[in-house]
């Protein structure tokens, strides 16, 4: 078995550190189906902004959960969580952000994940085989367990260390130009072919 990494266009030179004494933006990109555990990621951020004022949680992306979490959010009556359902500036959306969540149950190789990375976003990931993957524990961002409390402790962590907040950033954005670049990605086909027509 051969695999071939996806690649993501680096976004690089346009993204400028954020200023946390100002708002911060969590943000995830996501479809909003079940395994993706956008539920897990309102509550974490409900219970995180009764004690912060200038803090807010993006979601992007539709799915069939969609109403259901609306719903919900809307009768945790928090609103500092914001739908934006499916766009096409998700690039613009995450230079915009200060920090990605995702605590997905299952991935493939995640196009978002390292969108984030390329812009050079510090995130919060929950760790398993398939979505960690493409990160590096506390190099290119912070793994947390299953719970709810460690994903927060985690959340907190970024928002009151800068030193680590630049770490993460700059060691991601290093990471994608080093193992996601469209030339690597294309270098590994052609080995591919030309092995397979020999």
């Amino acid at each position: 078995i051969i695999v071939v990494n996806n690649y993501v266009e680096e976004n690089i030179s346009k993204y400028n550190f954020k200023n946390f004494n100002e708002e911060i933006i969590f943000v995830t990109v996501s479809r909003l189906e079940k395994r993706k555990n956008i539920k897990f990621l309102i509550n974490v951020f409900d219970r995180m902004s009764k004690d912060r004022k200038n803090i807010y949680l993006h979601i992007i992306g539709n799915g069939t959960q969609e109403s259901k979490l609306k719903n919900y959010t809307k009768n945790l009556q928090n609103y500092k969580i914001k739908f934006f359902g499916r766009v096409d500036n998700v690039i613009d959306k995450l230079k915009e952000s200060s920090i990605y969540l995702c605590a997905s149950e299952l991935e493939g190789m995640s196009n978002s994940l390292l969108e984030a990375m390329s812009v050079g976003l510090p995130t919060v990931i929950v760790k398993s085989h398939s979505v960690s993957d493409c990160h590096i524990e506390n190099v290119t961002a912070l793994f947390s367990n299953k719970t709810e409390i460690d994903f927060q402790n985690n959340c907190e962590k970024l928002i009151n260390d800068k030193k680590l907040r630049n770490k993460l950033s700059l060691q991601s954005i290093n990471h994608v130009k080093q193992n996601y670049s469209f030339d690597k990605t294309i270098k590994a086909y052609i080995e591919i072919y030309k092995n397979l027509l020999n």
